[in-house]
């Protein structure tokens, strides 16, 4: 690819194809940044339910044994 043009021009020309590759680059490294958070998030949102949802079950357990020690003499 070669223009006809002067030397100054061919490098204002490829620094400016440079620069537009980099950040090309640039915001397909931040997309995938964003789609890894996004994903963490999501992953703790269903850890944080299935917890949420063992500790339901943990109470509920102990609520099944406190009932009827505290009913016993």
């Amino acid at each position: 690819m070669m223009f006809n043009l002067s030397n100054g021009r061919k490098l204002s020309y490829l620094t400016f194809i440079a620069l537009f590759i980099t950040v090309l680059f640039s915001q397909t490294v931040t997309a995938a940044n964003l789609n890894t958070i996004q994903r963490q998030i999501k992953e703790n949102k269903q850890t944080k339910a299935q917890q949420e949802k063992q500790q339901k079950q943990l109470e509920n357990e102990l609520e099944k044994v406190k009932k009827p020690l505290l009913a016993s003499p």
